[in-house]
């Protein structure tokens, strides 16, 4: 259940930007993986409770979009595609190769 409303929430926000905008954003789950570790990591090394996690984590996600998203404004089309992506990409080279030696990456639990 859990698992099935998190990927309704990301459809809907997909939903919400190709389907008003019609432009197409390839970096969604970037940022669905920044507010889950995010949440992750304020739950069990800061120790808040995980329903004030759970905002601060969508704060610190909605501050990605705000960086990623003021350079990529006159983008679109195929352009703002690519930048998504790169960002997608940037996200996955810090949790797989660089943040996977931190401490971080032992109280989450992530594959290894």
């Amino acid at each position: 259940m859990n698992i099935s409303a998190i990927a309704v929430l990301g459809a809907l926000g997909l939903n919400i930007l190709t389907g008003c905008t019609g432009q197409i954003s390839l970096g969604h789950a970037a940022f669905m993986a920044l507010g889950s570790y995010a949440a992750a990591i304020l739950a069990t090394s800061v120790g808040l409770p995980f329903w004030a996690a759970v905002p601060c984590a969508g704060l610190i996600s909605a501050g990605a979009g705000i960086l990623v998203g003021i350079p990529c404004l006159r983008l679109k089309g195929l352009y703002l595609a690519m930048a998504t992506m790169a960002f997608g990409g940037v996200v996955e080279h810090l949790a797989f190769y660089i943040l996977k030696e931190s401490e971080a990456f032992k109280w989450v639990g992530s594959a290894q």
